[in-house]
């Protein structure tokens, strides 16, 4: 039978818990955003020269056909950070993509916010994302974390896993409610000397807003595709860069 003393004792652990549960929070946050910068530059000296184009949120019914389209005219090929929890239900559609000659990779199960999130369910999410390639025999070199948003929790998995976290250059800002325009986005990249480009290939709304979101990631690929050209760089995968899971 529990003594006062004991239960004195439980409920200042208790006490503690919940008092340093976001402090040990913020700390995972901080030590995240450290790193991010380092590993923006890691890809900023890795793409030089080259150009990676990204799609996050995929696989796709109506988006993903055009931009495999449009990459297959070019001989060129992409990295796909397909969304689990959309994959595992379209897995035809992610064997399309590498029957196609592209990478795939992990975006994730839920796409949750690691920021907002609990490092508890961050860690089960990642690893849900990682336990599908596994699954259905298909490889997986790499993690890009939801919204950019990366923790040192996350880190240490990713490190665990071999898998390099990877997040991008130059964001194309096709997810934003007021798009740049195309040249503006092709100018950037061009005076960057290359980069790894965020474009998302997920389906929106059937709407004449959405369909112009798909149009401007179509347009936005063929753009990058003839700077490449122009410029002669190299349009690679992220598993071409060979990067590695750091600390």
């Amino acid at each position: 039978m529990a003594t006062d003393e004991d239960l004195f004792s439980l409920a200042i652990a208790v006490l503690c818990g919940i008092a340093l549960f976001p402090f040990l929070h913020i700390l995972n946050i901080i030590a995240g955003r450290l790193r991010r910068a380092s590993l923006r530059k890691r890809l900023q000296t890795a793409t030089r020269g080259k150009i990676v184009l990204t799609y996050d949120d995929g696989p796709s019914e109506r988006l993903q056909p055009q931009l495999l389209a449009a990459l297959a005219e070019a001989k060129a090929r992409a990295t796909f950070f397909v969304l689990v929890a959309r994959a595992d239900a379209q897995i035809s559609r992610v064997r399309a993509l590498i029957d196609a000659g592209h990478e795939v990779a992990s975006h994730g199960f839920s796409h949750p916010d690691a920021f907002r999130a609990p490092a508890w369910l961050i860690w089960q999410d990642l690893q849900r994302g990682f336990s599908f390639f596994a699954r259905h025999g298909l490889r997986c070199g790499s993690f890009r974390p939801p919204y950019g948003r990366v923790t040192c929790s996350m880190i240490v998995q990713c490190r665990a896993a071999s898998k390099p976290i990877v997040l991008w250059t130059v964001d194309s800002g096709d997810s934003l409610s007021v798009m740049p325009c195309v040249e503006d986005l092709v100018a950037k990249v061009d005076a960057a000397g290359g980069g790894v480009v965020l474009l998302h290939s997920h389906d929106r709304d059937d709407s004449a807003n959405g369909r112009q979101v798909e149009e401007y990631v179509l347009d936005a690929t063929r753009a990058l595709l003839a700077l490449a050209e122009r410029r002669e760089f190299e349009v690679v995968t992220v598993a071409d860069l060979r990067l590695r899971a750091s600390w």
